[in-house]
């Protein structure tokens, strides 16, 4: 056998050899979990979350409470820009334009570009040219938010564009951070679905 020929036991250990590596640089660049909530943080989430379903309220106002209660639960594990336009969607006499472009320009840009397949669409449909409905139709299209199974499409095409990509990209970066829990799911959800009155 000459030198440069392999035996089956070498060739063996090499490929074991290969796929510790592999497997050691997937958990290195696997990102780590957030730091967790705390139980009376997700008490006070189902708590809204039940208020949200049993109570009437104006039109739009579930949702500016979803953002709201998610920017308060949130603090350790979002952007500060995120948690303050969360925060600050509910105010009164805040236009649906103005809701959009608030959430839409408070996303981290890093987040953004792993949350939407298409990042870019935030430049094709930013300013007041564009209307309201193409800029969600294409900002949940472009970026395939479909593939998170949040909401239905129908849902998601009749919300606020600014909601929805906010919500996604929340959505994305707890999950990818095995940080989503099921009240942040819910609270999500009524963000994007309630928030078709603020268009």
């Amino acid at each position: 056998m000459n030198a440069h020929q392999s035996t089956p036991r070498s060739v063996a250990a090499w490929s074991r050899a290969l796929l510790v590596a592999v497997v050691a640089l997937a958990q290195a660049c696997k990102p780590e979990p957030l730091p967790p909530l705390e139980e009376k943080q997700v008490e006070a989430m189902r708590k809204m979350l039940g208020d949200l379903e049993k109570r009437e309220f104006a039109p739009g106002a579930r949702a500016g409470i979803a953002a709201n209660v998610l920017s308060e639960a949130e603090t350790n594990r979002l952007p500060a820009a995120m948690l303050k336009a969360l925060g600050s969607v509910q105010g009164r006499g805040i236009e649906p334009d103005q809701k959009t472009t608030i959430l839409y320009s408070s996303i981290d840009d890093e987040l953004w570009k792993k949350a939407c397949k298409d990042p870019k669409v935030r430049d094709r449909v930013s300013g007041n040219a564009v209307p309201m409905q193409e800029k969600t139709q294409k900002t949940y299209e472009d970026c395939d938010f479909a593939r998170f199974k949040l909401v239905s499409r129908e849902e998601a095409l009749a919300a606020n564009p600014g909601a929805l990509a906010i919500a996604f990209t929340v959505y994305d970066h707890l999950d990818r951070h095995a940080s989503l829990g099921d009240a942040e799911k819910a609270l999500l959800a009524v963000l994007v679905k309630e928030s078709a009155d603020w268009r």
